[in-house]
């Protein structure tokens, strides 16, 4: 997905959900205690779907031929969707996994915290010392899970790494283009039919929808926060050669800079030189843009959400 910000935004549509979302080239961990383990394996079965990555959480099945199927967690099944409808809660045995999540201070990956579950081996543990988490630009995983019964787990070994082709939106069951999970978080339920289109309680002037896919938290009013758009630019005179640029953000998603010199040609916007990437840690970046001199100059930050 992708969203802009200069005076106005821009909205795209919302992801869909798939099997699994594994690499089929990249697609195993290693353990010295344990072997491979294959988070897509190719087998028939009830667990053969593999590991799905969502942007709240984790559901599917590793296979490792030493000690069989580790469950990721059941999240997108209908009879075991996490209590608060969120994210597992890892309180008991029939809501626990892997959470996606976020760390304000590691722009550019997400975070994997929680338990996987192996009959054979017991609990796998996703947490801070080994700090197991994905990139946003690429779906490479990287860090350490660990076992009681079979040590660490390396997530990225020099032999065999797991990635995910997609970070997926999860469960939308009534259809509005925004993760139930999400709804659920910040309205602590579903919200009402055509309710993506109504105006965020933040005051930005958007809606819940538009919210959703900046990744902005819509009941704060805390200008920080509250929505995407420049709030600082200042350039070099005459010509505005090299030119800073701050803009809100959040460690959700990965942005862009474009720059067009005449609004009246909408399809002349173009990539400032700086590409796709991650934002600061905190709540607003600031990035330096050189381009050759001009009399006038616009520029405007896109946000996308990643690996849509």
């Amino acid at each position: 997905m992708k969203r802009f910000a200069l005076i106005g935004l821009l909205c795209a549509a919302a992801s869909s959900w798939a099997t699994s979302t594994i690499n089929t080239t990249n697609q195993y961990s290693w353990g010295a205690n344990i072997g491979w383990m294959n988070w897509r394996p190719d087998f028939t079965g009830d667990n053969s779907e593999g590991v799905i990555v969502g942007e709240f959480i984790c559901s599917g099945y590793i296979y490792a031929a030493n000690v069989g199927w580790i469950n990721m967690g059941n999240g997108f099944t209908p009879s075991a969707i996490p209590t608060l409808h969120i994210q597992y809660s890892n309180t008991s045995a029939t809501d626990f996994g892997v959470n996606y999540t976020l760390d304000p201070s590691q722009p550019g990956v997400g975070v994997l915290r929680g338990f996987a579950y192996g009959a054979n081996i017991g609990w796998i543990n996703f947490e801070p010392i080994g700090n197991p988490r994905v990139s946003l630009f690429t779906g490479t995983f990287s860090g350490y899970a660990y076992s009681a019964n079979c040590g660490w787990i390396n997530l990225n070994d020099s032999l065999g790494k797991v990635q995910t082709n997609q970070i997926l939106m999860g469960v939308d069951s009534n259809g509005n283009g925004i993760a139930d999970a999400w709804e659920y978080l910040y309205f602590g339920g579903l919200l009402a039919p055509g309710g993506q289109n109504s105006l965020s309680p933040n005051g930005n002037g958007m809606t819940l929808l538009q919210d959703y896919t900046d990744g902005v938290n819509p009941s704060t009013t805390d200008p920080a926060s509250s929505g995407l758009r420049i709030t600082v630019y200042t350039t070099t005179k005459p010509g505005g050669v090299t030119s800073n640029v701050t803009f809100t953000s959040t460690t959700a998603r990965l942005y862009s800079i474009e720059v067009n010199t005449d609004l009246s040609q909408p399809l002349n916007w173009t990539d400032s030189g700086l590409s796709m990437f991650a934002p600061d840690a905190g709540t607003s970046t600031t990035r330096t843009v050189t381009q050759t001199s001009a009399i006038k100059r616009y520029y405007r930050a896109k946000t996308m959400r990643p690996l849509p």
